[in-house]
């Protein structure tokens, strides 16, 4: 008999059910941990966009712990007369290193371990808008917006792991290629919403890159 997957309980009980076998169910705990790991990586919706005040540390801006990716990064001055959107490159560019104004407004950012450092250095209030990581889910905190949206992803998930925990490799890959697929038409539905707030390189930024990497 097919379980409603609502929570976490019911999650637990359609994975005995499918399993037929009630002897993992200790291991759940573990097999979601990596389900989410797996998701984080491979996910981006809009429910997981947020934008957050960033809180200055030198030499830069401390990322909220659940942080992912970037989306997009605005720096206005203190009196928010000034405000700019700002261009993300790479730490080793010349943009980032040198080609920037010292005593100017900030143009460029990058992303450090848990930092955004931006060029130039001119202090300011910074907001992020970025993709955060999935809440959780446990016993403790039986829900989240994921499962209440798509509860197979998690089912996949787990199933998968189940089946790599006791090296079955045929039906490992076969409920992760499910869930691989059920992933992708997530995504799909939302790509506007995905990738709609992030900069995008210019045509002048790719002549710029392409000279740059041009040898003379």
């Amino acid at each position: 008999m097919a379980v409603e997957i609502t929570d976490y309980p019911s999650l637990s009980a359609a994975f005995e059910n499918y399993l037929a076998r009630t002897d993992l169910t200790e291991f759940l705990p573990y097999f979601v941990r990596v389900t989410e790991a797996w998701l984080n990586r491979q996910l981006r919706t809009r429910e997981m966009m947020a934008t957050a005040a960033l809180t200055a540390s030198a030499p830069g801006y401390t990322i909220p712990g659940d942080y992912l990716e970037w989306i997009a990064l605005q720096w206005s001055s203190a009196d928010l007369s000034r405000v700019q959107m700002l261009r993300y490159v790479e730490p080793d560019s010349p943009e980032f290193r040198h080609r920037f104004r010292p005593n100017g407004d900030p143009q460029y950012f990058t992303v450090l371990g848990d930092q955004v450092q931006t060029r130039s250095l001119q202090p300011g209030k910074v907001s992020l808008t970025y993709y955060r990581q999935i809440p959780a889910l446990s016993a403790a905190a039986p829900t989240n917006w994921l499962l209440t949206k798509a509860p197979e992803l998690y089912l996949y998930g787990v199933m998968a792991e189940a089946y790599r925990f006791q090296k079955d490799e045929a039906r490992n890959q076969k409920w992760l290629a499910d869930g691989m697929a059920f992933l992708q038409a997530l995504m799909g539905q939302g790509d506007s919403q995905k990738t709609g707030g992030r900069p995008r390189r210019t045509a002048e930024d790719q002549a710029e890159a392409t000279a740059r990497d041009t040898p003379n």
